[in-house]
Protein backbone atom coordinates (compact mmCIF):
# COMPACT_ATOMS: atom_id res chain seq x y z
CA UNK A 1 0.00 0.00 0.00
CA UNK A 2 1.23 3.64 -0.93
CA UNK A 3 1.85 6.34 2.09
CA UNK A 4 -1.16 8.44 3.57
CA UNK A 5 -1.30 11.35 1.50
CA UNK A 6 -2.45 14.57 3.93
CA UNK A 7 -5.77 16.17 3.42
CA UNK A 8 -6.29 19.58 2.10
CA UNK A 9 -9.08 21.62 3.21
CA UNK A 10 -12.62 20.92 1.95
CA UNK A 11 -14.26 24.12 2.19
CA UNK A 12 -13.18 28.13 1.70
CA UNK A 13 -14.06 30.53 4.57
CA UNK A 14 -17.49 31.79 2.26
CA UNK A 15 -18.87 28.37 2.34
CA UNK A 16 -19.10 28.90 6.31
CA UNK A 17 -16.17 25.67 6.83
CA UNK A 18 -12.96 26.52 7.93
CA UNK A 19 -9.87 24.15 8.53
CA UNK A 20 -8.21 21.07 7.63
CA UNK A 21 -9.84 17.49 9.11
CA UNK A 22 -6.48 15.43 9.77
CA UNK A 23 -5.98 11.63 9.26
CA UNK A 24 -3.83 10.68 11.89
CA UNK A 25 -4.04 6.80 10.97
CA UNK A 26 -5.23 5.17 8.43
CA UNK A 27 -5.53 0.84 7.48
CA UNK A 28 -7.02 -0.94 4.78
CA UNK A 29 -7.41 -4.63 3.80
CA UNK A 30 -9.60 -7.46 3.02
CA UNK A 31 -10.75 -9.42 6.01
CA UNK A 32 -13.92 -12.55 5.75
CA UNK A 33 -14.52 -10.96 2.04
CA UNK A 34 -15.44 -7.72 3.14
CA UNK A 35 -13.17 -4.58 2.17
CA UNK A 36 -12.16 -2.85 6.06
CA UNK A 37 -11.03 0.67 6.38
CA UNK A 38 -9.98 1.97 9.82
CA UNK A 39 -9.11 6.18 10.29
CA UNK A 40 -8.22 8.42 13.27
CA UNK A 41 -9.88 11.51 11.59
CA UNK A 42 -8.99 14.67 13.82
CA UNK A 43 -11.17 17.56 13.17
CA UNK A 44 -9.14 19.90 15.50
CA UNK A 45 -7.93 22.97 12.56
CA UNK A 46 -11.97 22.60 11.22
CA UNK A 47 -14.69 25.56 12.48
CA UNK A 48 -17.89 24.67 10.94
CA UNK A 49 -20.89 27.54 11.11
CA UNK A 50 -23.51 27.31 13.26
CA UNK A 51 -26.28 26.73 10.40
CA UNK A 52 -24.40 24.71 8.57
CA UNK A 53 -23.02 20.80 8.04
CA UNK A 54 -20.88 19.00 6.07
CA UNK A 55 -20.54 15.02 5.26
CA UNK A 56 -17.56 13.40 4.34
CA UNK A 57 -17.52 10.33 2.90
CA UNK A 58 -14.78 8.05 2.14
CA UNK A 59 -14.75 6.47 -1.76
CA UNK A 60 -13.19 3.61 -3.33
CA UNK A 61 -12.10 4.11 -6.97
CA UNK A 62 -11.26 1.58 -9.28
CA UNK A 63 -7.86 2.57 -10.64
CA UNK A 64 -8.29 0.23 -14.40
CA UNK A 65 -12.10 -0.22 -13.39
CA UNK A 66 -13.54 2.95 -12.10
CA UNK A 67 -15.98 0.71 -10.15
CA UNK A 68 -17.25 2.99 -7.15
CA UNK A 69 -17.35 1.91 -3.60
CA UNK A 70 -19.13 4.43 -0.45
CA UNK A 71 -18.10 3.80 2.97
CA UNK A 72 -20.18 5.04 5.75
CA UNK A 73 -20.25 8.76 5.64
CA UNK A 74 -19.70 11.18 8.80
CA UNK A 75 -21.46 14.25 9.30
CA UNK A 76 -20.00 17.46 11.10
CA UNK A 77 -22.63 19.58 12.28
CA UNK A 78 -22.73 23.47 13.45
CA UNK A 79 -24.47 24.15 17.23
CA UNK A 80 -27.91 24.72 15.49
CA UNK A 81 -27.58 22.13 13.21
CA UNK A 82 -27.09 19.93 15.48
CA UNK A 83 -30.14 20.78 17.23
CA UNK A 84 -32.34 20.08 13.78
CA UNK A 85 -30.57 17.53 13.05
CA UNK A 86 -31.91 15.44 16.48
CA UNK A 87 -35.26 16.31 16.28
CA UNK A 88 -36.24 15.15 13.24
CA UNK A 89 -35.12 12.24 11.12
CA UNK A 90 -33.40 13.17 7.61
CA UNK A 91 -32.69 9.73 6.25
CA UNK A 92 -29.07 10.12 7.48
CA UNK A 93 -27.58 6.96 7.27
CA UNK A 94 -24.04 7.97 8.60
CA UNK A 95 -21.94 9.36 11.75
CA UNK A 96 -22.99 12.82 13.47
CA UNK A 97 -20.85 14.84 15.46
CA UNK A 98 -21.55 18.04 16.54
CA UNK A 99 -17.97 20.17 16.13
CA UNK A 100 -17.14 22.47 19.36
CA UNK A 101 -15.00 24.70 17.35
CA UNK A 102 -12.03 25.19 18.84
CA UNK A 103 -11.65 22.26 20.86
CA UNK A 104 -10.15 18.95 20.48
CA UNK A 105 -12.16 16.64 18.64
CA UNK A 106 -11.44 13.18 16.81
CA UNK A 107 -13.47 10.07 16.03
CA UNK A 108 -11.81 6.30 15.48
CA UNK A 109 -13.69 5.05 12.44
CA UNK A 110 -14.09 2.34 10.75
CA UNK A 111 -16.53 0.40 7.42
CA UNK A 112 -16.33 -2.06 5.45
CA UNK A 113 -17.93 -3.25 2.42
CA UNK A 114 -18.60 -6.35 0.29
CA UNK A 115 -15.33 -7.09 -1.18
CA UNK A 116 -14.73 -7.05 -5.22
CA UNK A 117 -11.51 -8.06 -7.05
CA UNK A 118 -11.25 -4.58 -8.81
CA UNK A 119 -10.40 -3.10 -5.02
CA UNK A 120 -7.22 -4.95 -5.31
CA UNK A 121 -5.94 -1.83 -7.66
CA UNK A 122 -7.63 1.12 -6.65
CA UNK A 123 -7.51 4.49 -4.60
CA UNK A 124 -9.23 5.60 -1.78
CA UNK A 125 -10.51 9.47 -1.65
CA UNK A 126 -12.54 11.31 0.91
CA UNK A 127 -14.88 13.97 -0.73
CA UNK A 128 -17.02 16.38 1.05
CA UNK A 129 -20.24 17.62 0.01
CA UNK A 130 -21.67 20.80 2.55
CA UNK A 131 -25.03 21.69 1.14
CA UNK A 132 -25.67 17.86 2.42
CA UNK A 133 -27.82 17.38 -0.65
CA UNK A 134 -26.33 13.72 -1.28
CA UNK A 135 -24.12 14.73 -4.28
CA UNK A 136 -21.00 13.48 -3.01
CA UNK A 137 -18.71 14.21 -5.98
CA UNK A 138 -20.12 17.72 -6.45
CA UNK A 139 -17.27 19.06 -4.30
CA UNK A 140 -13.47 18.23 -3.76
CA UNK A 141 -11.92 14.71 -3.44
CA UNK A 142 -8.72 14.31 -1.98
CA UNK A 143 -6.39 11.05 -3.00
CA UNK A 144 -5.87 9.21 0.72
CA UNK A 145 -4.47 5.81 0.04
CA UNK A 146 -3.40 3.61 -2.96
CA UNK A 147 -4.51 0.00 -2.79
CA UNK A 148 -2.08 -1.99 -5.17
CA UNK A 149 -1.85 -5.77 -5.31
CA UNK A 150 0.78 -7.25 -2.93
CA UNK A 151 3.48 -8.83 -4.90
CA UNK A 152 4.16 -12.48 -4.40
CA UNK A 153 7.49 -12.88 -2.77
CA UNK A 154 9.65 -14.23 -4.86
CA UNK A 155 10.12 -17.87 -4.07
CA UNK A 156 13.98 -19.00 -2.14
CA UNK A 157 15.21 -22.62 -3.56
CA UNK A 158 17.65 -23.66 -2.06
CA UNK A 159 19.55 -27.03 -3.81
CA UNK A 160 22.64 -27.30 -1.45
CA UNK A 161 21.63 -30.95 -0.49
CA UNK A 162 24.67 -33.18 0.65
CA UNK A 163 25.06 -36.19 -0.45
CA UNK A 164 25.85 -38.62 3.04
CA UNK A 165 28.59 -40.82 2.47
CA UNK A 166 28.22 -44.46 1.92
CA UNK A 167 27.94 -46.77 5.32
CA UNK A 168 30.04 -49.84 4.08
CA UNK A 169 28.83 -52.06 6.89
CA UNK A 170 25.85 -50.10 8.65
CA UNK A 171 26.66 -51.11 12.34
CA UNK A 172 23.52 -50.45 14.98
CA UNK A 173 22.95 -51.50 19.07
CA UNK A 174 20.10 -52.15 21.10
CA UNK A 175 20.95 -51.27 24.26
CA UNK A 176 18.80 -51.06 27.86
CA UNK A 177 19.12 -51.70 31.80
CA UNK A 178 17.94 -54.63 33.69
CA UNK A 179 17.73 -54.64 37.86
CA UNK A 180 18.69 -58.71 38.68
CA UNK A 181 18.03 -59.48 42.17
CA UNK A 182 21.11 -61.29 43.55
CA UNK A 183 21.31 -63.39 47.45
CA UNK A 184 22.86 -60.43 49.89
CA UNK A 185 26.71 -61.45 49.47
CA UNK A 186 26.50 -63.72 46.37
CA UNK A 187 27.38 -63.92 42.98
CA UNK A 188 24.45 -67.31 41.61
CA UNK A 189 21.94 -66.36 39.75
CA UNK A 190 18.00 -67.78 40.34
CA UNK A 191 16.13 -66.53 37.45
CA UNK A 192 12.67 -66.71 39.23
CA UNK A 193 14.29 -65.31 42.35
CA UNK A 194 12.11 -61.71 42.68
CA UNK A 195 11.73 -59.86 39.79
CA UNK A 196 14.31 -61.89 37.86
CA UNK A 197 12.46 -63.38 35.21
CA UNK A 198 10.66 -60.13 34.18
CA UNK A 199 14.48 -58.46 34.07
CA UNK A 200 15.99 -61.42 32.43
CA UNK A 201 13.15 -61.57 30.16
CA UNK A 202 13.94 -57.84 29.01
CA UNK A 203 17.61 -58.98 27.65
CA UNK A 204 16.21 -62.24 26.10
CA UNK A 205 14.22 -60.62 23.92
CA UNK A 206 16.54 -57.46 23.02
CA UNK A 207 18.98 -60.69 21.79
CA UNK A 208 15.99 -62.34 19.49
CA UNK A 209 14.79 -59.55 17.87
CA UNK A 210 17.68 -59.60 16.48
CA UNK A 211 18.81 -63.22 16.10
CA UNK A 212 15.43 -63.59 14.43
CA UNK A 213 15.43 -60.69 12.24
CA UNK A 214 16.73 -62.28 8.61
CA UNK A 215 17.86 -58.43 7.91
CA UNK A 216 20.34 -58.47 10.97
CA UNK A 217 23.55 -60.32 12.25
CA UNK A 218 24.22 -60.04 15.48
CA UNK A 219 27.98 -59.61 16.27
CA UNK A 220 28.41 -59.13 19.98
CA UNK A 221 26.69 -58.79 23.25
CA UNK A 222 28.00 -56.89 26.05
CA UNK A 223 27.01 -57.61 29.91
CA UNK A 224 28.13 -54.46 32.58
CA UNK A 225 27.48 -54.96 36.34
CA UNK A 226 27.57 -52.36 38.69
CA UNK A 227 27.36 -52.84 42.36
CA UNK A 228 26.42 -49.98 45.20
CA UNK A 229 28.98 -47.90 47.06
CA UNK A 230 27.71 -49.24 50.68
CA UNK A 231 30.17 -51.74 52.26
CA UNK A 232 33.95 -52.69 50.86
CA UNK A 233 34.98 -51.42 48.33
CA UNK A 234 37.23 -54.91 47.78
CA UNK A 235 33.76 -56.82 48.20
CA UNK A 236 32.00 -54.36 45.60
CA UNK A 237 34.68 -55.49 43.02
CA UNK A 238 34.11 -58.98 44.06
CA UNK A 239 30.46 -58.54 43.54
CA UNK A 240 29.98 -56.32 40.09
CA UNK A 241 32.44 -58.75 38.33
CA UNK A 242 31.27 -62.13 39.54
CA UNK A 243 27.39 -61.11 39.01
CA UNK A 244 28.15 -59.49 35.43
CA UNK A 245 29.92 -62.99 34.97
CA UNK A 246 26.83 -65.34 35.99
CA UNK A 247 24.32 -63.04 33.77
CA UNK A 248 26.57 -63.19 30.97
CA UNK A 249 27.06 -67.05 31.15
CA UNK A 250 23.62 -67.52 31.92
CA UNK A 251 21.78 -65.25 28.61
CA UNK A 252 24.69 -66.94 26.02
CA UNK A 253 23.61 -70.45 27.43
CA UNK A 254 19.93 -69.48 27.12
CA UNK A 255 19.94 -67.32 23.84
CA UNK A 256 21.92 -69.80 21.93
CA UNK A 257 24.92 -67.38 21.76
CA UNK A 258 28.01 -69.86 21.55
CA UNK A 259 29.15 -68.15 18.03
CA UNK A 260 28.71 -64.87 19.47
CA UNK A 261 31.23 -62.43 21.05
CA UNK A 262 30.53 -62.05 24.50
CA UNK A 263 32.14 -58.93 26.64
CA UNK A 264 31.77 -58.21 30.80
CA UNK A 265 32.90 -55.77 32.19
CA UNK A 266 32.15 -54.27 35.59
CA UNK A 267 31.64 -51.23 38.45
CA UNK A 268 32.30 -51.69 41.50
CA UNK A 269 30.05 -48.74 42.84
CA UNK A 270 28.07 -46.67 40.82
CA UNK A 271 28.78 -43.08 42.30
CA UNK A 272 28.18 -41.29 39.14
CA UNK A 273 24.45 -42.85 38.96
CA UNK A 274 24.37 -41.85 42.61
CA UNK A 275 25.58 -38.49 42.14
CA UNK A 276 22.55 -38.21 39.26
CA UNK A 277 19.94 -38.81 41.81
CA UNK A 278 21.23 -36.63 44.47
CA UNK A 279 21.83 -33.78 41.97
CA UNK A 280 18.66 -34.06 41.07
CA UNK A 281 16.46 -33.83 44.51
CA UNK A 282 15.98 -31.66 47.09
CA UNK A 283 17.64 -33.44 49.94
CA UNK A 284 18.84 -31.47 53.12
CA UNK A 285 22.04 -32.37 52.68
CA UNK A 286 22.41 -32.28 48.70
CA UNK A 287 25.55 -30.15 48.64
CA UNK A 288 27.48 -31.36 51.41
CA UNK A 289 26.54 -35.06 49.92
CA UNK A 290 27.60 -34.05 46.59
CA UNK A 291 30.87 -32.15 47.67
CA UNK A 292 31.73 -35.95 49.49
CA UNK A 293 30.69 -37.72 46.41
CA UNK A 294 32.89 -35.57 44.09
CA UNK A 295 35.81 -35.81 46.25
CA UNK A 296 39.36 -37.39 45.71
CA UNK A 297 38.94 -39.74 48.64
CA UNK A 298 38.84 -43.25 48.84
CA UNK A 299 35.43 -44.75 48.27
CA UNK A 300 35.08 -46.58 51.50
CA UNK A 301 35.71 -43.37 53.25
CA UNK A 302 33.60 -41.60 51.32
CA UNK A 303 30.70 -43.71 52.27
CA UNK A 304 31.73 -43.81 56.17
CA UNK A 305 31.57 -40.09 55.89
CA UNK A 306 27.89 -39.92 54.37
CA UNK A 307 26.85 -42.59 57.18
CA UNK A 308 28.23 -40.20 59.95
CA UNK A 309 27.50 -37.02 58.70
CA UNK A 310 24.35 -36.93 57.53
CA UNK A 311 23.03 -40.05 58.79
CA UNK A 312 19.04 -39.21 58.01
CA UNK A 313 19.81 -38.53 54.22
CA UNK A 314 22.26 -41.61 54.01
CA UNK A 315 19.43 -43.81 55.23
CA UNK A 316 17.05 -42.74 53.06
CA UNK A 317 19.75 -43.35 50.05
CA UNK A 318 20.11 -47.21 51.62
CA UNK A 319 16.67 -47.85 51.67
CA UNK A 320 15.08 -45.73 48.08
CA UNK A 321 18.29 -45.16 46.02
CA UNK A 322 20.84 -47.86 46.46
CA UNK A 323 18.70 -50.81 45.02
CA UNK A 324 18.52 -49.18 41.73
CA UNK A 325 22.27 -48.97 41.38
CA UNK A 326 22.70 -52.28 41.74
CA UNK A 327 22.21 -52.52 37.68
CA UNK A 328 23.15 -54.49 34.59
CA UNK A 329 23.72 -53.19 31.42
CA UNK A 330 23.15 -54.31 27.99
CA UNK A 331 24.18 -54.11 24.76
CA UNK A 332 23.44 -56.03 21.80
CA UNK A 333 25.66 -55.29 18.78
CA UNK A 334 24.51 -56.27 15.01
CA UNK A 335 25.01 -55.54 11.55
CA UNK A 336 22.34 -54.58 9.06
CA UNK A 337 22.15 -55.96 5.32
CA UNK A 338 22.18 -53.16 2.52
CA UNK A 339 18.93 -52.55 0.56
CA UNK A 340 18.55 -51.58 -3.03
CA UNK A 341 16.05 -49.21 -3.74
CA UNK A 342 12.75 -50.35 -3.82
CA UNK A 343 13.80 -52.66 -0.59
CA UNK A 344 14.70 -49.05 0.89
CA UNK A 345 11.64 -46.97 -0.05
CA UNK A 346 9.69 -50.35 1.54
CA UNK A 347 12.04 -50.02 5.03
CA UNK A 348 11.42 -46.24 4.95
CA UNK A 349 7.85 -47.07 6.37
CA UNK A 350 8.28 -50.15 8.13
CA UNK A 351 11.70 -50.11 9.65
CA UNK A 352 13.61 -46.83 9.15
CA UNK A 353 16.36 -47.93 11.55
CA UNK A 354 17.87 -50.63 9.18
CA UNK A 355 18.68 -47.89 7.26
CA UNK A 356 21.72 -46.13 6.29
CA UNK A 357 21.54 -42.10 5.82
CA UNK A 358 23.10 -42.91 2.29
CA UNK A 359 20.18 -45.35 1.49
CA UNK A 360 17.45 -42.74 2.92
CA UNK A 361 19.10 -39.96 0.70
CA UNK A 362 18.83 -42.13 -2.31
CA UNK A 363 15.15 -42.75 -1.46
CA UNK A 364 14.53 -39.05 -1.44
CA UNK A 365 16.21 -38.63 -5.02
CA UNK A 366 14.17 -41.01 -6.59
CA UNK A 367 10.98 -38.31 -6.00
CA UNK A 368 10.53 -34.85 -7.53
CA UNK A 369 12.13 -32.71 -5.41
CA UNK A 370 10.01 -30.69 -3.17
CA UNK A 371 6.89 -33.09 -3.19
CA UNK A 372 5.53 -34.35 0.18
CA UNK A 373 7.22 -37.82 0.05
CA UNK A 374 10.85 -35.98 -0.54
CA UNK A 375 10.29 -34.10 2.19
CA UNK A 376 9.34 -36.82 4.60
CA UNK A 377 12.11 -38.91 4.05
CA UNK A 378 14.69 -36.02 5.08
CA UNK A 379 12.46 -35.61 8.35
CA UNK A 380 12.48 -39.32 9.34
CA UNK A 381 16.12 -39.30 8.18
CA UNK A 382 16.82 -36.03 10.63
CA UNK A 383 14.63 -38.38 13.75
CA UNK A 384 16.91 -41.38 12.62
CA UNK A 385 19.73 -39.23 12.72
CA UNK A 386 19.37 -36.79 15.40
CA UNK A 387 22.97 -35.53 15.37
CA UNK A 388 24.26 -35.95 12.31
CA UNK A 389 25.46 -32.62 10.34
CA UNK A 390 24.37 -33.82 6.88
CA UNK A 391 20.83 -35.22 8.17
CA UNK A 392 20.34 -31.74 9.97
CA UNK A 393 21.63 -29.80 6.89
CA UNK A 394 19.28 -31.63 4.37
CA UNK A 395 16.27 -31.35 6.57
CA UNK A 396 17.47 -27.35 7.01
CA UNK A 397 17.50 -27.35 3.22
CA UNK A 398 13.96 -29.12 2.78
CA UNK A 399 12.49 -27.17 5.61
CA UNK A 400 13.41 -23.53 3.60
CA UNK A 401 11.99 -24.87 0.20
CA UNK A 402 9.00 -25.27 2.10
CA UNK A 403 9.14 -21.51 3.71
CA UNK A 404 9.26 -23.66 7.12
CA UNK A 405 11.81 -21.27 8.51
CA UNK A 406 10.93 -22.30 12.17
CA UNK A 407 12.12 -25.94 11.36
CA UNK A 408 15.02 -24.71 9.07
CA UNK A 409 16.48 -22.49 12.11
CA UNK A 410 16.13 -25.96 14.22
CA UNK A 411 17.88 -28.32 11.79
CA UNK A 412 20.77 -26.09 10.78
CA UNK A 413 21.67 -25.22 14.33
CA UNK A 414 22.80 -28.92 14.11
CA UNK A 415 24.81 -28.36 10.87
CA UNK A 416 26.96 -25.19 11.56
CA UNK A 417 30.45 -27.12 11.26
CA UNK A 418 28.77 -27.66 7.70
CA UNK A 419 30.24 -24.93 4.87
CA UNK A 420 26.56 -24.63 3.65
CA UNK A 421 24.99 -24.08 6.79
CA UNK A 422 25.91 -20.26 5.79
CA UNK A 423 23.45 -20.69 2.68
CA UNK A 424 20.51 -21.71 4.77
CA UNK A 425 20.79 -18.80 7.43
CA UNK A 426 21.04 -16.35 4.68
CA UNK A 427 17.88 -18.12 2.69
CA UNK A 428 15.59 -17.97 6.44
CA UNK A 429 17.37 -14.27 6.87
CA UNK A 430 15.48 -13.65 2.93
CA UNK A 431 12.29 -15.70 3.76
CA UNK A 432 11.53 -13.66 7.18
CA UNK A 433 12.17 -10.33 5.86
CA UNK A 434 9.55 -10.99 2.87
Amino acid sequence: MAAVMPCTAFASVADGVTGTPLLDSIKAGVATDRFHIAMAINFDRVKVNTNLKVIYTPLLIGTESGDTATFTPVMLTGHRQHILHSRADHGFKGIELQRDNGKPQSIDYASSVSYEPWMDNSMLYLTDDLCGCGEIMSRERVPLLAIAPTPEPEPVVLECYLTPEVEAVKHRAEKGRAFIDFPVNRTELHPDYRRNTQELGKILATIRLVLENSDLEITRVGIHGYASPEGSYANNTRLASGRARTLADYVKALAGLDDVAMTVESTPEDWAGLREYVDSTHLTSRDGLLALIDSNMEPDAKDARMRREYPSDYAFLLKDVYPALRHSDYEVEYTVRPFNLEEAREMLRKDPRKLSLHEMYMVAQSYPAGSDEFNEVFEVAVRMFPDDAVANLNAAVAAVNRGDTVSARRYVAKADSLPQASEVHAAIERIEEQ
